[in-house]
């Protein structure tokens, strides 16, 4: 397992949005670049919450 964290900036002013940066390790898992798109995936149980961040297929 690999833990990485990022601290959540403002978004946009004139939305209720926010920003992170994604660390250098997770782009390169990943294989993203500056323009790419990325897949949320939200799971919700009764064991709580888990998000899942994937490279979205184009």
């Amino acid at each position: 397992m690999v833990k990485y964290t990022s601290k959540i900036s403002k978004g946009s002013s004139e939305r209720d949005s926010a920003r992170l940066i994604i660390p250098q390790g997770i782009r390169k898992l990943l294989e993203i670049d500056p323009g790419d798109s990325i897949d949320w995936i939200v799971n919700i149980d009764d064991k709580g919450i888990k998000v899942s961040v994937q490279k979205a297929s184009v």
